[in-house]
Order: C-alpha cells, then sequence, then structure tokens
C-alpha cells in the first residue's frame, strides 16, 4: 500500500508492514477508515486510538459480541474521539499512519504469529493495540473493563481463531 509523505512535517511516515500478513484486506481497510477517522476530527496522523475505532468498526460478530460485554461501543469510543481531538496547524487530505499506528499494526503481525497463524487479524490488531498505556487509560475513563477484554481475546477468540486456520488448511 502506497502511503504518501506526511507535508505537514516534510517527513516520510514509516514503512506500514506487508499487507499479506493480514487476513483479507483488513490491512487497507484499517488504514483507510483509521484515515477516515483522523480527518473527522481534524487530526493529520493516524495514531492507535484511529486504529482503534476502525477495529470495531470491522469486527468480525464474535469479536464485537466480546467488545460489547466489555463496554466497548463504536459511537462511545467516536465521541471520545472527538472529544479529545485538536485542530492541526496543517490539515491534510489523507491522514499519514504514525510511527505509532506502525509498530502497532507490525505488534500484531508477531501476536499472530505467537499463536502459530500465517496470518494477523482484528484480534491481533486489537491486542497490540491494547498495549498502548494510552489506550488503555482511555478505555479506562470509558468504564472499558480491559483486562478482561484481553483476557477473553486470548482464551476465547484466538484459541478459535487458530483451530479454524487449522481446518481451512487441511480441506
Amino acid at each position: 500500500m502506497e502511503i504518501e509523505v506526511n507535508y505537514a512535517t516534510g517527513q516520510k511516515p514509516p514503512q506500514l508492514p506487508p499487507g499479506d500478513r493480514f487476513q483479507g484486506h483488513l490491512l487497507r481497510q484499517l488504514v483507510e477508515t483509521s484515515q477516515r477517522a483522523a480527518t473527522a476530527v481534524n487530526q493529520s496522523e493516524v495514531r492507535d486510538v484511529h486504529l482503534l475505532c476502525a477495529l470495531v468498526e470491522h469486527a468480525d460478530p464474535a469479536t464485537r459480541g466480546l467488545l460489547d460485554r466489555c463496554g466497548l461501543k463504536l459511537d462511545v469510543l467516536q465521541a471520545e474521539l472527538a472529544k479529545a481531538a485538536r485542530d492541526d496547524a496543517i490539515l491534510i487530505d489523507r491522514p499519514v499512519v504514525s510511527a505509532e499506528a506502525c509498530n502497532s499494526l507490525q505488534a500484531a503481525i508477531s501476536e499472530a504469529e505467537e499463536q502459530g497463524l500465517s496470518a494477523a487479524g482484528t484480534q491481533h490488531v486489537l491486542l497490540a493495540i491494547l498495549g498502548s498505556v494510552t489506550i488503555t487509560e482511555m478505555l479506562h475513563r470509558l468504564h472499558v473493563a480491559v483486562e478482561r477484554l484481553k483476557a477473553e481475546m486470548r482464551t476465547r477468540v484466538v484459541p478459535r481463531l487458530k483451530k479454524t486456520e487449522k481446518t481451512d488448511q487441511e480441506a
């Protein structure tokens, strides 16, 4: 995926991990949705919080149910993002992906590899983002059960994905 130079800073943004390390078109979906989330609040960089909004939007039914049970709702998250937004000095049409977000996406690939999977999914990106202190603090303010969310992601959702991938490979 080609990402443009950040003209606000004059620097080339960090390199995104390869798209083939994510399930389907997940990387493209997450980046595009994150860019829309950042643009909606006049921010020139995609950060972890924008990735989190994109993840909630693109979550599969099992993950979405878990997010709901732990108190993470897309509309509340978007309202928190808008409340915390600041106006950038220079706005650009398409926000660049920050080093923070690229690192989280790379951590998602590592998370999938640790689980023995060949590609990262929304669950792995979510687990990677939940490692961010900023995200964790924000979610605590929103009364999201972060530790429960992490635990259930690791014990329920990710092992089920591993079993599904094995079955797909055997077929």
